[in-house]
């Protein structure tokens, strides 16, 4: 995952990883609650992985040594990522009335939860 490198410090190629697998491993440990309340959890982790993943490409597909257009490009990542989030939750809630809104959003915190858990593995890499 050389290739999703931006900067010296961050890999954001661990960080997508990881939150795959903490969404995907927990949603199995979830089924032991019910396939309702693992599917809800499943679909909110996987709303901050899409938000997450625009964040990224948006990050790494345009490189500037320019700090004004970094910071510019990560405002608009930030905005961009809040949008697609509240657009995919609005979806969900309006489409799918079987949803367990409690489990859908433990399922996004846990994939954000993901963020902390990359800096560790990532630090234990180097």
């Amino acid at each position: 995952m050389s290739g999703l490198r931006f900067g010296n410090s961050s890999n954001i190629g661990t960080l997508l990883l990881v939150q795959i697998a903490l969404v995907g491993i927990s949603s199995v440990v979830v089924l032991t609650l019910g396939s309702v309340q693992a599917l809800s959890w499943f679909i909110g982790g996987t709303i901050s992985i899409v938000s997450n993943s625009y964040l990224a490409f948006k990050l790494i597909s345009r490189r500037s040594a320019d700090p004004n257009r970094v910071l510019g490009m990560m405002y608009a990542g930030e905005i961009g990522k809040i949008v697609i989030t509240a657009t995919l939750f609005a979806i969900i809630f309006a489409t799918q009335a079987w949803v367990q809104p409690l489990a859908l959003f433990l399922g996004y915190t846990a994939a954000l939860l993901a963020h902390w858990l990359s800096a560790i593995v990532a630090g234990n890499r180097n």
